[in-house]
């Protein structure tokens, strides 16, 4: 028998599979050595180019591939007159779409009005405009249609398979997949901590809530070797930070469905499904002390001395940076200034670092003890947790209204989670409103502690990498902490003789800026713990006061 000749310039050949099963299921060779041997009974001159045209995990049901895959990239360039002569070549009709006859017509219309020809290889001989068989159009729209039936069945049964699913999960909470997060594994149908990577997953919430950032978590679990619940075996950016959003880690799962190849929210969280591995105060906290830190600029002091980056300024009104001209011959020397100075701008002085931190550290110690406070009131965390939880309900519930407004058909269902939401609000505000009425003092905090606690970690000099160093950066991270949960701004005088601060509560304190001798080094003094009244140690001897700390004290030289 003798093999028609065809005498095509091009032939585009489409190939797609729509799941990553299809993928592992070697779909596309397949498909490929089908089209090379439909290539050979077309007998076609050597001088023919071949381009494959390939959509993998793209949904023909949906429509994604002619959206944005390679063939509505093909269709555009037909329908632009950029392609006006060739040979489409597909396995069958359900490859090339399954969204019905009319989507399927429309598509081979535009390439015969262009003047190509086509072929499915499981039907039909090449066709164009001007050699189509007789009822080729109704016999392939039927199987359009019934391809376009297959995967709305397909679709229906699968939505409602995996809505039992997730009924049955908020029910039992049993898992219903055998995905969960990396800290996590399913066992005999129950889901199981990974302790190792748990234990990690916990100490980088602990120093999170210290003021430690993500650059400087991502090095210090990788140099301590913490078991890392991904799928490599080192911390990154993006893990540290998927880390310490991730809802699951105080047990939620929020069910989500694929649209248009976004995974979106499916109705609210189920709660106590995953085992709990971080205090959910402790979440809570870690994300309004992120929340807070995000305010400020991105671009930050990596070892945390600048603890008023962001929040402080020039009284002439320019930004108050910190320049570290640290060198062998002056280890930890730094200067303080206002950016128009560095620009010059201003004549604005530049104002010893040591010298400012001396004693600001003194005053926000002393004047700001309750934000400060490193022995704190057992129910501090749950306060600020309770700020976070309120906070992140007022976003949701403004996104909520924000949904009803565009979506007013849909106000029913989300009235009711509007509603959830009030509720909800109302008891964090009535917790809330009683802690703040009734929390005693922290039990225990002197203004000794404080000075003891932040004073060292930046007048002192560290050799790196050592226990000590790595204590006194957590420490001016804690401090940094504190000091944006308490301070909204803060001014330093052009002549750099005072600094003023205004608090949350829109309080204000200022001070003056004391020239000192023997910066950063301690001095040996009495305190009386329970005036907070600082003493001559031979004094505080002679009436019986022995307890000796070695403290920062503005107001005497040193002595060693």
């Amino acid at each position: 028998m003798t093999q028609t000749m065809h005498n095509f310039t091009t032939v585009y050949v489409y190939l797609r599979f729509s799941s990553d099963g299809q993928a592992d299921g070697n779909s596309f060779d397949r498909q490929r050595e089908k089209a090379n041997k439909s290539l050979e009974t077309l007998n076609l001159p050597s001088s023919t180019t071949v381009k494959w045209i390939e959509d993998p995990g793209l949904s023909a049901f949906t429509g994604l591939h002619l959206q944005s895959g390679e063939l509505g990239r093909f269709m555009r360039a037909v329908r632009g007159g950029e392609i006006k002569s060739g040979l489409f070549l597909c396995e069958s009709v359900s490859r090339a779409s399954r969204q019905g006859s009319l989507v399927l017509l429309n598509m081979l219309s535009a390439m015969l009005d262009a003047g190509m020809w086509v072929k499915f290889m499981d039907q039909t001989e090449p066709f164009n405009r001007h050699n189509m068989p007789a009822f080729l159009g109704t016999q392939l729209s039927i199987y359009a249609d019934i391809a376009y039936e297959e995967s709305r069945i397909k679709r229906d049964y699968s939505k409602a398979n995996w809505e039992k699913r997730r009924t049955a999960a908020r029910v039992s909470k049993t898992p219903f997949t055998s995905e969960c997060p990396n800290w996590l594994k399913v066992v005999d149908g129950k889901y199981e901590i990974i302790e190792e990577r748990a234990a990690s997953i916990r100490e980088i919430y602990a120093l999170a809530k210290d003021g430690w950032g993500i650059s400087r978590l991502v090095g210090h679990a990788n140099a301590n070797k913490f078991p890392a619940p991904g799928k490599q075996e080192t911390w990154h950016l993006s893990l540290i930070k998927r880390v310490l959003t991730n809802r699951a880690v105080i047990g939620e799962f929020q069910p989500q469905q694929h649209i248009d190849r976004k995974r979106v929210p499916l109705g609210e969280p189920i709660r106590d499904y995953y085992p709990v591995i971080v205090d959910p105060d402790l979440f809570h906290t870690v994300q309004g002390l992120r929340s807070k830190a995000q305010k400020f600029p991105s671009r930050r002091d990596g070892n945390n001395f600048n603890y008023l980056m962001g929040i402080a300024k020039c009284e002439c009104g320019s930004a108050w940076r910190r320049m570290n001209k640290n060198s062998g011959a002056q280890v930890g020397y730094a200067l303080y200034g206002c950016a128009d100075r560095q620009r010059r701008v201003t004549n604005c002085p530049n104002i010893n670092a040591r010298e400012f931190d001396f004693t600001f550290i003194w005053h926000a110690c002393n004047k700001i003890p309750e934000t400060l406070a490193t022995g704190e009131h057992p129910q501090s965390e749950r306060r600020r947790s309770l700020e976070a939880q309120l906070e992140e309900n007022a976003k949701r519930e403004g996104s909520l209204l924000d949904f009803i407004e565009t979506n007013p058909d849909l106000g029913a269902v989300a009235g009711e989670r509007y509603r959830k939401l009030v509720a909800e609000r109302k008891k964090l505000q009535e917790e809330l409103e009683g802690m703040l009425r009734d929390e005693p003092p922290p039990p225990g905090f002197t203004f000794e502690h404080a000075v003891e606690a932040f004073a060292p970690a930046f007048l002192d000099v560290f050799e790196q990498n050592t226990p000590e160093w790595e204590n006194a950066y957590r420490a001016r991270s804690l401090f940094r902490t504190r000091i944006l949960e308490s301070v909204s701004s803060a001014v330093v005088a052009a002549n750099r003789t005072w600094v003023r601060l205004t608090l949350k509560n829109n309080s204000t304190i200022e001070f003056e800026l004391e020239k000192s001798d023997g910066i950063g080094q301690a001095v040996e003094c009495e305190v009386d713990t329970q005036t907070g009244e600082y003493r001559d140690v031979p004094e505080a001897r002679a009436k019986g006061l022995s307890r000796i700390k070695r403290v920062v004290n503005p107001t005497k030289k040193s002595t060693t």
